[in-house]
């Protein structure tokens, strides 16, 4: 075993499935470890934002991650106020306690005891955020206290919450520039990058959920809409900023423009928020890809998957996801009126629904999930070459391609193309195609047995004055150029080396997990004060370290996490310090037997290009010496250029000729700048030498 610690890990933190509360109105039993609505809308309970348009970019992945994003953050303030009128409840609870204790003293000795014991008892609170036992418990008691407020029997289109905007333009930017060193320090440099810079067609074009996950995490590019609008830099209203060249050719085409963001929004915290955790869930269609042709083909439904949706819709916010639709772009909508607009392959417009159900699938577009009526018939998916779905079942979605309120807000309604949801201007519910009053909402349903549906992502945040105050972290590029990193046979470990900037007290750390039930071990490790590492090989680095923390936990779901430490890490400024991590994956083999592997959690970067294709951006790595370690199973601690040399060595080639560059560990380490005078902190006890 690479890691020799002293004491064993912790034997790993299984999940527990709770008890279901009773349902409420409009719920009823949907699973058998929690209580779900037969028809849910984030719409109704205020935690979605109106719909926005992504022209003239083909940059709706970051239209579908915002959304979802400001859907998690609308939800989680509402919680945070709930809370918070929990605690002063709580606490003018208390005070009462604390005055009928205090007359109960005057006026019989005795009894003082135990009323000052319950005033006690009524004072306490729980601080803001703190997980329940179970996420599932938590959803349960949500929709309990909803169904009683919230009528979720018709989805509410239109009236959104207008609280929150995020940029969709800097994520779009931002994720295709490389790290500057203010952003990025020794990494400067690493991150995706336009091939042809000086192709305006391409400034904000192409991307996915991966790559902007990168630098979520990292607590880059999430800065608000007012200070990056979704306009071209010096946007003067002609031509529209939304136009693709449709009224006078090229000349009134917007994307000629300059649509650069300044490299300083990168790392602009106004917001007041941070991406703090990510859960990717298996899609509900379950795919398998032809790396050759690029197309995947449909092998079948996977029912857990969309019980899993629903629990992140209910427990986090809005749902990202990929898929294949009839049009990439709203250009390429039919503008006018979809009265009489005839059913496509997959669309049926008369009801606004998509049903996909061809073998082969190639996405072509990102939405958000924003809820689901169990009950939406499938005899609404009607006249399509995809014909009728098995079942009854479909997503609410919000889309990108504009609605009728969009289109007048900008003075422009002429050219609105009427796409999505009619609703009720009055009441924002869904109404009768054509209605006086009505307005098209940009919302679609979507059929829970769509081939298509793929990549479901929610997105945990936490505000700004909550999180850490410290990230160290090297791997920008994060996990973006693969769906899992390579798989070994046995216990493999990465590791990343820091110094510590101040007198810190580590609180936490990350991790990536790539499919459920992921376990993640780590061990963490200080060094003497006074050691000089430079130029000290991978196996004496950690021959001088000492262990002080060791954890394991198994994660439902895969994605990125932040592991809080059982006992924190108080470190002496200058002191280093290395985080190891191993992240096991068990797979079930064909006779039925459990194979535990590793992954190996590096980064890496793609130095050629597939055959035939021709992306617009590429990726760059960079790794530094004594930035991070690998040992594979039954050997030694190696740095990366090591670890490249003897997987060239194990292809017969040379790292020079390999056709990626393996970049850092995906191990980040949170921490808060403390003092010995702080009271209430308890320290894992550190030997400085």
């Amino acid at each position: 075993m690479c890691v020799a610690a002293s004491g064993a890990l912790a034997a790993p933190g299984l999940l527990e499935s709770p008890g279901a509360a009773a349902p409420g109105p409009h719920q009823a039993f949907a699973s058998d470890d929690a209580v779900l609505p037969l028809s849910y809308y984030l719409t109704n309970a205020n935690y979605i934002t109106p719909v926005k348009l992504q022209s003239p970019w083909g940059d709706c992945w970051s239209f579908a991650v915002v959304a979802a994003v400001e859907s998690s953050i609308l939800k989680e303030t509402a919680d945070l106020e709930e809370q918070a009128a929990k605690d002063a409840e709580a606490a003018e609870e208390a005070a009462r306690a604390a005055q009928r204790a205090e007359e109960q003293v005057k006026k019989a000795q005795s009894s003082s005891a135990s009323a000052n014991a319950n005033a006690e008892s009524s004072g306490k609170k729980k601080r803001g955020g703190e997980p329940m036992s179970s996420a599932s418990a938590a959803a349960a008691e949500e929709l309990a206290s909803q169904a009683a407020e919230v009528d979720m029997s018709q989805p509410r289109l239109l009236a959104l919450n207008d609280t929150i905007d995020i940029s969709e333009r800097a994520i779009a930017w931002l994720v295709h520039e490389v790290q500057s060193e203010q952003s990025g320090g020794t990494q400067a440099g690493e991150g995706f990058y336009l091939v042809d810079p000086g192709n305006y067609a391409t400034q904000l074009a192409e991307g996915n959920f991966d790559m902007i996950e990168s630098q979520l995490v990292a607590r880059q590019s999430l800065v608000a809409e007012s200070a990056v609008p979704y306009r071209y830099n010096g946007y003067d209203g002609s031509p529209f900023w939304y136009s693709t060249g449709t009224r006078a050719g090229a000349a009134d085409d917007a994307r000629t423009k300059d649509w650069s963001v300044d490299e300083s929004m990168r790392t602009n915290t106004d917001l007041g928020w941070v991406v703090s955790g990510i859960r990717k869930m298996d899609a509900p269609a379950v795919l398998e890809i032809d790396y050759s042709t690029g197309l995947s083909s449909y092998q079948g439904y996977n029912a857990d998957a969309t019980q899993a949706i629903k629990d992140a819709l209910v427990e986090i916010g809005g749902v990202a996801i990929a898929l294949e639709a009839d049009a990439a772009l709203p250009v390429e909508v039919a503008t006018g009126n979809f009265l009489e607009a005839q059913p496509s392959d997959h669309f049926t417009y008369s009801t606004w629904s998509q049903y996909d159900g061809a073998d082969a699938i190639a996405c072509n577009h990102a939405v958000t999930i924003v809820g689901w009526d169990d009950n939406y018939s499938a005899d609404n998916f009607a006249g399509t070459a995809s014909g009728r779905p098995p079942a009854n079942g479909a997503w609410l979605c919000k889309n990108n391609w504009g609605s009728d309120a969009l289109y007048n807000a900008e003075g422009n309604a002429g050219d609105a193309t009427h796409w999505g949801l009619p609703a009720d201007s009055a009441s924002g519910l869904p109404t009768t195609p054509g209605a006086p009053g009505s307005e098209a909402s940009g919302f679609f349903w979507l059929s829970y047995y769509d081939h298509s549906i793929s990549n479901p992502v929610a997105f945990e945040v936490t505000p700004v004055d909550e999180d850490f105050e410290n990230v160290y972290q090297y791997d920008y590029l994060g996990s973006a150029e693969y769906s899992k990193p390579a798989v070994y046979s046995g216990e493999v470990w990465v590791a990343n080396l820091y110094e510590a900037k101040d007198l810190e007290l580590v609180e936490a750390v990350s991790a990536q997990t790539f499919q459920e039930n992921d376990k993640v071990d780590v061990v963490f490790y200080t060094l003497p004060n006074r050691l000089l590492t430079d130029g000290m090989s991978a196996a004496d680095l950690f021959a001088a370290a000492d262990s002080v923390s060791h954890q394991s936990v198994t994660f439902e779901h895969a994605g990125f996490h932040t592991i809080d430490l059982d006992q924190p890490v108080l470190l002496a400024k200058g002191q280093r310090f290395i985080v190891a991590e191993h992240v096991g994956t068990t797979d079930r083999q064909a006779d039925g037997a459990l194979d535990e592997d590793s992954y190996l959690n590096l980064e890496l970067s793609y130095l050629d290009t597939v055959e035939g294709m021709q992306p617009s951006s590429m990726s760059r790595v960079v790794s530094n010496p004594g930035e991070s370690f690998v040992c594979l199973p039954d050997g030694e601690w190696m740095s990366v250029d090591e670890y490249a040399e003897w997987h060239a060595s194990t292809s017969g080639t040379t790292p020079e000729q390999l056709d990626v560059a393996f970049g850092n560990a995906l191990a980040k380490v949170f921490t808060s700048t403390t003092s010995m005078s702080k009271t209430g902190q308890v320290y894992e006890r550190v030997r400085l030498r």
